[in-house]
């Protein structure tokens, strides 16, 4: 990939959308580019490794400004490579929590599926308890 990018090769590149690409820059995940004579922004390869980095720490589960002070941790020193683990940690955490959470809701789910049913011309089992949470609220 050769330097100085547009905004739809760069967005094309990493796989994303133009707006996506704005909005990264608006918050200061990636360096707004210097302009052309032409006026077009000359976009670099490492603002497409950025962007990779961002995709990938999205797909873990990290937030835009999760990211950003992610990004915005010096490297390479021991206490970087601390922080940044008790980051991790502390997102997977998060994701087992959820994951008990989802669990949970699975189980339930299966309890009320259970109970169906699906005679003809009866009430159903989870309309009726529904009405009774009305009801009784």
């Amino acid at each position: 990939m050769r330097e100085g990018y547009t905004i739809g090769q760069i967005a094309s590149c990493s796989g994303v959308t133009i707006d996506t690409v704005r909005v990264y820059e608006r918050r200061g995940l990636i360096e707004i580019p210097e302009r052309r004579t032409n006026g077009y922004r000359q976009y670099s390869k490492k603002s497409v490794r950025r962007i990779n980095f961002i995709k990938w720490a999205q797909t873990l589960g990290f937030t835009l400004k999760e990211i950003k002070e992610l990004l915005a941790i010096s490297c390479p020193s021991t206490h970087a490579c601390e922080e940044i683990r008790d980051r991790l940690e502390s997102k997977l955490n998060v994701v087992e929590r959820e994951l008990k959470k989802l669990l949970r809701l699975k189980g339930a789910l299966g309890t009320v599926i259970q109970t169906c049913n699906m005679t003809i011309g009866e009430h159903c089992p989870v309309l009726e308890a529904l009405e009774q949470i009305e009801q009784n609220s």
